[in-house]
Parts: C-alpha cells; sequence; structure tokens
C-alpha cells in the first residue's frame, strides 16, 4: 500500500518541479531588466560599478527611462544567467516544500 501512494505522488512532485522550473525561469527574465536599473540607480558606489553604462562621466540619464533606453536591451539582461540560477533555485526549492507541507497534511 505504501508503494502505491509513492507512485501517487511522483506525478504530482514531477508537474510540481516542471511548474516551478517554468515559474523560476519566467520570475528572473520577467525581473531582470528592473533589478539591473536598481542596480544602476543605486547610490552605493560598488554595485552602481556593476552598471553597464557609465553615470560618472558625461550626462548621465535624467530618468529611469532615459537610463533604460542607454542601456538598450542588452544592457537591461545583462548578468541574466545568474539570476537565471539564483531565482530559479529558490522559486524550485520554495514550491517543492510548499507541495510536500500540501500533501502532508492531506491536500
Amino acid at each position: 500500500a505504501e508503494e502505491l501512494v509513492l507512485h501517487a505522488q511522483l506525478p504530482r512532485a514531477a508537474g510540481t518541479l516542471i511548474s516551478s522550473a517554468v515559474a523560476g525561469v519566467v520570475a528572473a527574465i520577467v525581473s531582470q531588466p528592473g533589478d539591473t536599473l536598481q542596480t544602476c540607480m543605486s547610490s552605493n558606489a560598488d554595485r552602481r560599478a556593476n552598471c553597464p553604462v557609465d553615470l560618472e562621466t558625461g550626462s548621465p540619464p535624467t530618468s529611469i527611462l532615459g537610463l533604460a533606453r542607454a542601456m538598450g536591451w542588452s544592457g537591461l539582461f545583462t548578468g541574466w544567467q545568474a539570476r537565471l540560477m539564483h531565482v530559479e533555485v529558490i522559486v524550485v526549492t520554495q514550491l517543492l516544500i510548499y507541495d510536500c507541507l500540501k500533501a502532508a497534511v492531506g491536500l
């Protein structure tokens, strides 16, 4: 009987794993431009050093939209690979824990 319960849980776990992986990818892609802009607008000089646009020389953009235009699409997605790995691990772990707890209480 216990083996039957385990087999019933495998499709649920696989579904959770696949859907959480997709959710992690979407979350990482959607949030990357905003995080890059936030880094560039930061008052912390160390964080600002990671900005793909040089804000220290010349005339820096006066608005977030101006900064986004100056960065372009490639600049907005600078560092997306690292963010993808970071967000993916967090989202998949959270949703797997949530699903396990839900299954443990019988929902």
